[in-house]
């Protein structure tokens, strides 16, 4: 059986938090699972969010960078990845992680994109403002798969987020 290429949409080391840091280590595990190392795996791939205060380099892997603010990166980083060789897109959402209101630009991407998606919340708020649950719904809409990280979440998805 092939093993399919991943892309890997969040925040990503050097950058220092824990999506960058789990992001990481999902990449490398899947890497290590393929029977490679990350800088020589050609089927693993990451577009990193990268923020105004970032000033640091990444590392090979890292194939796209989208600033965080920059509304045109989102819809380029689809096409990126739709012409790139990646069978599924796996996307890390945090709230604060993408621009735009409640982090809509996101859906600038996700829009665009002709790959499967699994995105994983790292956080399902009780109490979504307005335009949070509406972009979190969309993103859930968009998905072909969806994990959270907490077992309480899944109930909150139903409940709060229809």
């Amino acid at each position: 059986m092939k093993c399919p290429s991943v892309a890997f949409i969040a925040t990503y080391l050097p950058k220092q938090c824990g999506i960058a840091t789990f992001t990481h280590d999902l990449a490398t595990a899947t890497s290590h699972a393929m029977g490679t190392n990350l800088v020589d795996n050609s089927k693993i791939q990451v577009v990193a969010m990268h923020s105004p205060a970032d000033t640091f380099r990444y590392g090979r892997e890292v194939g796209f960078t989208v600033r965080q603010q920059q509304r045109r990166d989102y819809a380029e980083a689809a096409e990126y990845l739709n012409i790139s060789p990646v069978d599924v897109v796996c996307l890390q959402h945090e709230y604060g992680i993408f621009g735009g209101d409640d982090g809509k630009y996101i859906l600038d991407l996700l829009e665009n994109l002709r790959k499967p998606v699994v995105t994983t919340l790292h956080t399902v708020l009780s109490q979504p403002s307005p335009g949070q649950r509406e972009t979190l719904k969309r993103i859930c809409e968009i998905a072909s798969s969806v994990v959270v990280i907490a077992d309480r979440a899944r109930g909150m998805l139903t409940d709060i987020y229809d």
